[in-house]
């Protein structure tokens, strides 16, 4: 399976946790600055026919 390196890096980059294959397993590859992305449901914090 081929990486595009881009591809890994606007992931990293929008907060993805980014994720390679490591034999039967895979394994996540983010470094020690990476800053997970927080999501947020917004149907449950602003109600169904709350604002977006």
């Amino acid at each position: 399976m081929t990486q595009n390196p881009l591809i890994l890096f606007l992931a990293y980059k929008k907060g993805l946790f980014v994720i390679k294959p490591s034999g039967d397993t895979v394994t996540i590859i983010n470094d020690d600055n990476f800053q997970p992305m927080t999501w947020v449901n917004k149907k449950k914090f602003y109600g169904y026919y709350g604002s977006s």
